[in-house]
């Protein structure tokens, strides 16, 4: 039961961020979040991956590197969404 909760957080997490990626993409910005996408999973991946391997070197930090980056770019492109949407058409 557990592991099915949590695969289903992180997938929900995971699609909630691809749609946001595909409605500012539909608007014709693409620019902005391709860059926040790569900050996210690539930027802040590496920069965790540099600090928490430093401290100690455990493959528990390979798997919650993932989550966190996840997390972070669905952070960035939710603000950046809030920010741009008044400027989309048809958007609330």
């Amino acid at each position: 039961m557990w592991c099915s909760i949590s695969c289903l957080s992180r997938f929900s997490g995971s699609a909630l961020r691809e749609v946001l990626l595909g409605i500012l993409r539909g608007y014709g910005k693409t620019k902005v979040p391709m860059l926040l996408s790569v900050i996210g999973m690539v930027g802040v991946r590496q920069l965790y991956l540099a600090v928490s391997m430093a401290r100690q070197r455990d493959i528990v930090h390979i798997y919650v590197c993932y989550p966190i980056a996840w997390v972070s770019t669905l952070a960035l492109l939710s603000v950046y969404f809030l920010l741009v949407r008044k400027e989309m058409p048809g958007v609330d």
